[in-house]
């Protein structure tokens, strides 16, 4: 547990003493360190929220409705529901349906759009009496690939002692675990067995040793980073009063798999249905004495004051989205009135196997062009680090054969990474992502694991990175909205190469096409790490002049600049 710890340490030592500034491809609307109550202003309206069960026996508090101002209802999902203003990105929050509806994908062409407003072919002489029905559309999913089909069957375990979950591919040759002890960390990722038995197998390429390797989050702050500053967040502007730099007294650090006591977070709940793997935790901090003023830190040996909760909510979605290829989907919900600033995060790190119990040693680090990366900046105790670029967004993990291993893609496509290792102990990659947490704030997140040899890897890879559709919301007008004469609209687009072009549509038939040229540091916020921030929002007026007296639908078409066009947005107005 001491080495594995160890490398939050470094990372630690990184953050605290270099900053850790923003690269320009993270520009989140807000400066390091500097998030303004305007920046970090995230306003949930109509919507459905979280309704997340606190049903672990380590939940400590159980979040409420005035944890988190949201003003919908509270139905077991995370936001679902339209929002009414642009204070905060509309749509879908990690939704278990994975079509896109009656999504009309690919239907329309950019050439039936000219520039400006464009009014649909209406028959002048429709008499509103005889509109048909139009039945109010199901929300578009954020998440842009559906999983496999049809989904793969889940099992459940309890091996020396641990609850795991599992969750198949669709051709049943795959699967990917959590440990619900550990925070619901990713702990197993391969084969399934030759034999068919449940649990872990020597095919495994994820660490999942303690509560500190897997596939996993953790948080930072660096007005709170060490034990003796954090108490009243003056780590950058008195860093004398921080204590001995030693892992024993991390600061404000929230950490999935659990804290330095070796005790794992446990989870609120969990949830297999349907291809998708839920599981929402509250971590603890890795410090249990890190708000203590002295360097005093000896709570590991008292029962009680050894597992101290963080004040925030953790969200994780699981999909097999090809034989292949798992998407990770990530939330993390500030519960407090503090404001965290930008810092560089681990969202996720993925530790790999270094050949304990007969697992493959992932040693050999690759970049997205073929290059082997070596860890060779030495750390303190016998670690090694590095910082690399890899241009494609993607960074993998292999045994020295290069016929074995993980990758892991960000789908906001930084291109900038870590490594760390040690070997014998571990290997790791994480991207360099900058973000900071605004107080009642949301982050989210996506990336993709991939298995196989770094050549199955590299067109995997390829393939997602030329194929991903953009995302994005329309925050106005409103569903069943009533609209007349010509009527205002706006939103925001996303992808993780940029987006083209955006085109307005009623029942098909495009009446806008509006430039995306709108600043949206809100969604930038909510999506940080998106080269394109913050120029991400459109806005616009469409003409009704031609449109019968009848409900219609109204959505968004994006195409990004690979080509892929895809629906982001749909919803139901009535034209008076």
């Amino acid at each position: 547990m001491r080495r594995a710890a160890l490398t939050v340490f470094i990372g630690f030592v990184l953050v605290f003493f270099t900053g850790c500034e923003a690269e320009d491809s993270t520009s989140n609307g807000a400066a390091d360190g500097d998030q303004s109550a305007a920046e970090g202003d995230q306003v949930v309206t109509d919507g459905d929220d979280d309704g997340r069960a606190t049903d672990g026996d380590e939940s400590g508090e159980e979040p409420t409705d005035g944890d988190r101002p949201v003003d919908g209802d509270v139905d077991g999902d995370v936001v679902d529901g339209e929002l009414a203003d642009g204070d905060r990105p509309d749509g879908d929050t990690i939704d278990g349906d994975n079509s896109d509806g009656d999504t009309t994908d690919g239907d329309t062409t950019d050439g039936d759009s000219p520039d400006g407003d464009i009014e649909a072919d209406v028959d002048e002489d429709a008499d509103s009496s005889a509109c048909l029905e139009i039945p109010a559309p199901d929300p578009v999913p954020l998440e842009c690939l559906e999983g496999v089909w049809p989904p793969g069957r889940t099992e459940s375990t309890r091996v020396n002692g641990y609850n795991d979950d599992y969750m198949y591919s669709s051709d049943d040759s795959f699967k990917i675990g959590i440990r619900e002890d550990w925070g619901a960390t990713i702990i197993f990722f391969g084969e399934k067995s030759l034999l068919g038995w449940p649990g872990v197998n020597n095919t495994n390429v994820i660490d999942g040793n303690d509560t500190g390797r897997e596939v996993q989050i953790a948080l930072y702050d660096p007005d709170r980073s060490a034990q003796g500053c954090a108490w009243n967040a003056s780590c950058r502007s008195n860093p004398g009063a921080a204590c001995p730099l030693s892992i024993r007294y991390l600061g404000w650090n929230p950490v999935q798999g659990g804290n330095r006591c070796n005790l794992g977070s446990g989870v609120e709940s969990v949830t297999m249905a349907d291809g998708v793997l839920d599981a929402q935790v509250r971590p603890y901090h890795w410090n249990p004495d890190w708000e203590a003023q002295s360097c005093s830190s000896d709570s590991c040996g008292v029962s009680g004051a050894n597992r101290l909760q963080s004040e925030v909510q953790y969200n994780q979605r699981l999909r097999f989205v090809g034989s292949h290829v798992v998407e990770v989907q990530m939330e993390v919900i500030n519960l407090s009135e503090v404001s965290h600033a930008v810092t560089l995060q681990e969202f996720p790190t993925l530790y790999a196997t270094w050949g304990d119990g007969n697992t493959p040693d992932l040693r050999v680090i690759m970049d997205s062009e073929g290059n082997q990366i070596p860890i060779d900046q030495p750390a303190n105790d016998g670690f090694f680090w590095k910082e690399f670029d890899s241009p494609g967004g993607w960074a993998a993990l292999q045994n020295t054969e290069r016929n074995y291993g993980v990758g892991i893609y960000y789908e906001n496509r930084l291109r900038g990474y870590q490594g760390w290792q040690k070997y014998g102990v571990f290997n790791n990659i994480r991207s360099r992502f900058h973000f900071g947490l605004a107080a009642h704030g949301t982050v989210r997140a996506r990336a993709y694991l991939m298995l196989g040899s770094y050549a199955t890897i590299s067109g995997l890879a390829a393939e997602l990175d030329a194929t991903l559709p953009p995302f994005g919301a329309l925050d106005s007008p409103l569903g069943d909205a009533t609209v007349s004469g010509s009527f205002s609209f706006h939103g925001w687009v996303l992808d993780n190469k940029g987006v083209s072009s955006v085109r307005l549509l009623i029942d098909g038939a495009p009446v806008a096409a509006p430039s995306l040229d709108q600043n949206r540091p809100d969604v930038c916020l909510f999506y940080p790490g998106y080269a394109q921030c913050d120029r991400v929002g459109f806005a616009g007026s469409a003409s009704l002049a031609e449109i019968s007296a009848c409900p219609h639908w109204l959505e968004v078409e994006a195409t990004d600049g690979d080509g892929n066009t895809r629906i982001v947005a749909r919803k139901r107005i009535f034209v008076n």
